[in-house]
């Protein structure tokens, strides 16, 4: 599977600036939730026993409900951090907004005290949104990281389970070769005594119709055979 791509989102008017609220990174929205999707809606997947290391638990389900409630999370975290952001600009950008007061103290040469207080106002504003940014990231990254220990798991629960399976045919294969050698050895002593039986009734034969020979020479000799006897 290949690697979630990221979505470079800047704000800010000049990079260099220092004052606007810079978003970081943003994670592939596409990406998550179809790979969700697509363990939820395979039957066989929802079989699968995940090791006792995995995250939230040892179960799939668990795991996937995991999944939705870190995704559900840092959307809604960032729908707050961004809406603070949003007031934070506008409190800063807006006309007569805080770096409209601060270029006129600095313009107009206002008190060192009116000026350290609406550059704090600034700094603060700045700090939050830069906060802001920074948690919303670490949501997402969290979230990502838990989807792939997800993945690693169910394709390592996978992986054990084929070696279970290759295993036991293995087995299986030994077993029914070993039977077939006994049949193949019992059809071989059944052949072996079958020619014994053929050869003890071609003696038997033998000995009857010379037994049968001799009685007609006694019977065709009676003196002879008295003398004999």
């Amino acid at each position: 599977m290949a690697s979630p791509s990221v979505v470079e989102i800047d704000v800010t008017r000049e990079s260099d600036d220092g004052l606007a609220p810079r978003l970081e990174t943003a994670p592939d929205l596409l990406y998550n939730l179809g790979f969700c999707l697509a363990v939820s809606s395979t039957r066989d997947v929802a079989r699968v026993i995940l090791p006792a290391d995995a995250p939230g638990g040892p179960t799939l389900s668990t795991n996937l409900i995991r999944i939705a409630n870190e995704g559900s999370n840092a959307f809604l975290g960032a729908y707050k951090d961004l809406l603070g952001i949003s007031n934070s600009s506008e409190e800063l950008c807006q006309n007569g907004g805080l770096l409209d007061q601060l270029g006129g103290l600095l313009l107009h040469g206002g008190t060192k005290s009116s000026k350290n207080l609406v550059y704090s106002w600034v700094q603060d504003c700045v700090s939050s949104c830069s906060a802001a940014g920074e948690r919303t990231a670490g949501n997402f990254d969290s979230w990502r990281s838990t989807v792939h220990k997800v993945m690693e798991a169910v394709d390592g629960a996978k992986k054990r389970a084929r070696r279970a399976t290759e295993g036991k045919l293995k087995e299986n294969s030994v077993e029914i070769s070993m039977a077939v050698d006994e049949i193949i050895f019992a059809v071989q002593r059944q052949e072996d005594k079958s020619k014994v039986y053929k050869q003890m009734a071609g003696e038997h034969e033998g000995l009857l119709s010379g037994t049968i020979f001799l009685r007609q020479l006694l019977y065709a000799f009676p003196s002879t055979s008295s003398a004999l006897i």
